[in-house]
């Protein structure tokens, strides 16, 4: 929340989850679309 809050080169998004902590890795296609995303904003 920090980072997003103080630069403009990040940002924060929550995944609902019922894995906590560990959705990041629990749900793969959440963060495929998301990185996924990201990526076309830089290309």
């Amino acid at each position: 929340e920090e980072a997003a809050r103080l630069t403009h080169r990040s940002r924060l998004t929550v995944i609902r989850s019922l894995y906590g902590h560990d959705a990041f890795l629990k749900e793969v296609e959440a963060m495929n679309a998301l990185i996924a995303a990201d990526l076309e904003t830089v290309s």
